[in-house]
């Protein structure tokens, strides 16, 4: 999911698109990939299994340091929360509906 650099800070992924953290209990997760299906947009999914806790590790936190799910990254750009996600949907892929 993650990798290190050579002073041992994480490097989250590099995607060429949008990158969804998220988990399939979750209620907000669930909120945007419907959200991201209904606008008809190609996402990958990084699943953060937060059963185990995985939303606490280091790599995490430097994504979204409230070590929440869902986190959207849209190449360079980190959206926490499923309300700002889906704004953000709105505002940047909306083909002017």
């Amino acid at each position: 999911m993650s990798s290190t650099n050579s002073d041992g800070s994480y490097r989250i992924n590099v995607c060429n698109g949008l990158l969804l953290y998220c988990h399939h209990y979750s209620y907000y997760s669930q909120k945007v990939v419907m959200a991201l299906h209904e606008k008809g947009l190609s996402f990958e999914e990084s699943m953060v299994d937060i059963i185990k806790g995985a939303q606490f590790e280091p790599w995490f936190l430097q994504i979204n340091p409230r070590g929440e799910v869902p986190v959207l990254q849209d190449i360079g750009k980190i959206i926490p929360d499923s309300t700002r996600i889906i704004d953000y949907l709105e505002d940047n892929f909306s083909n002017g509906n």
